[in-house]
């Protein structure tokens, strides 16, 4: 069961998806902003900030500040367990506990409509073109 789990995570999921993912599942639990965050991290392996407090447009059309690197990023992030890993870190960072503990319990049902769209990852060095 957990090599089970351990292959689903890394599974790769195409930019298009990750996108279309924050834009709505992201944003809807968690606001633009931190679905913005997450992708300036996916991409760069950077956080950020909104480049401007416009209301208008998707997280995947915001444009952001980069900021403070990552730790254990590899940018470009393109599997579950390292889109996972950035949901991780955007919940830890809400200044009220309470609101920090209940980020991390929603991890797992966020990722749950993007895993429905990744496909396994190739092993070695060539996983990057399994989802160009």
């Amino acid at each position: 069961m957990r090599r089970v789990g351990r292959e689903r995570v890394r599974q790769a999921v195409a930019p298009e998806q990750l996108d279309a993912w924050a834009d709505d599942a992201v944003t809807r639990q968690w606001g633009v902003q931190a679905a913005a965050r997450l992708l300036c991290i996916a991409r760069t392996g950077r956080d950020g900030t909104l480049a401007t407090s416009s209301k208008r447009g998707p997280a995947s059309r915001r444009r952001m500040i980069e900021t403070d690197a990552v730790p254990g990023n590899a940018p470009p992030n393109k599997d579950l367990f390292r889109i996972g890993q950035i949901l991780a870190w955007l919940g830890n960072r809400p200044a009220d506990w309470g609101a920090r503990m209940e980020r991390r319990n929603q991890i797992r049902t966020l990722l749950a409509p993007l895993a429905r769209h990744a496909v396994p990852m190739p092993a070695g060095p060539s996983a990057d073109a399994a989802v160009q």
